[in-house]
């Protein structure tokens, strides 16, 4: 829960000057890496970090991502492996020897506005809540189904949930 705090209030800070960010984080995790599933990390437009996804290993080519992912204007999932021996790239001994996967959310205008609302909701909450984010969906997907970026927030042990899309305001 340490990461929504400052997630919510640099979404707030950016959202208030009208700004637009990505955020990333890591939605599965095989083998050894420096972070669990959850970790966030915030890239704004010009390409500065908030928050990290690794030990520091993966951070920069993450922002080249997150930028092209802010001008497509949709979510996207990266992945890093460093457990193969030929792996020349991301193998280069910092302690990581695994698989690391990270959903790259756009946030501007109306979806920003979404997500500053639902995670000031999720640090309001006086009780347990899970956040969960779609990460994939199957092709082709329906009209009006889930796709990747998508929210539900459950928030009590009867399932009691409100689904949320990206860009819709969450319930109170």
């Amino acid at each position: 829960m340490a990461d929504i705090g400052w997630v919510a209030a640099t979404l707030a800070d950016v959202a208030a000057r009208g700004g637009a960010m990505v955020l990333a984080t890591v939605v599965r995790t095989e083998g050894s890496t420096y972070r669990r599933a959850g970790a966030r990390m915030l890239v704004a437009a010009d390409g500065r970090t908030v928050g990290a996804v690794s030990g520091g290993c993966l951070e920069a080519d993450l922002a080249l991502h997150a930028r092209d992912a802010l001008a497509a204007g949709a979510a996207a999932l990266v992945t890093y492996d460093s457990r193969a021996d030929e792996d020349l790239v991301w193998g280069l001994g910092l302690g990581c020897d695994g698989r690391v996967d990270v959903l790259l959310e756009p946030l501007a205008s109306g979806s920003l506005a979404a997500a500053t609302a639902l995670y000031t909701r999720c640090l309001e909450l006086d009780a347990p809540a899970t956040l969960a984010t779609v990460i994939a969906v199957s092709a082709p997907a329906p009209a009006g189904a889930p796709r990747p970026g998508d929210r539900l927030l459950v928030r009590d042990a009867a399932a009691e949930a409100a689904g949320l899309r990206a860009d819709a305001v969450p319930a109170a």
